[in-house]
């Protein structure tokens, strides 16, 4: 039986194996070129992030300007209220996902370099 078929025999209770040094310093890089590749994409979404939140922001400022005119439609900004409002919630959305990746390598950085420390 081998060793795989051994761990699922028991229920895959078995120990996970240490990892050698050179596994943990190839996996270190690798996270680290990783990283740094998210860094600069993160950088970049942000900054077009704010380019359109300040586009975003005057457009509003406009049709603020509109809606407060006598006989303005006020149907017309709701919907452009609420298309607004979606358009920066996804937004939002999608720059936190990027940002909780980024995190979450960052940590696992972290952990590879304590356990590097160790070895």
């Amino acid at each position: 039986m081998s060793s795989e078929q051994e761990n699922q025999a028991d229920g895959g209770n078995q120990a996970e194996e240490p990892r050698s040094e050179r596994d943990l310093l190839f996996e270190h890089d690798r996270l680290i070129g990783l990283i740094l590749a998210e860094e600069e994409e993160l950088i970049s979404s942000h900054r077009e992030q704010l380019q359109e939140s300040v586009a975003l922001l005057n457009e509003e400022m406009a049709q603020v300007n509109l809606i407060d005119q006598p006989g303005s439609d006020v149907d017309k900004y709701v919907k452009y209220m609420d298309s607004n409002l979606a358009r920066k919630e996804k937004q939002i959305f999608l720059m936190r996902a990027k940002l909780n990746l980024f995190k979450e390598h960052l940590n696992e950085e972290e952990s590879l370099s304590v356990l590097m420390k160790k070895g």
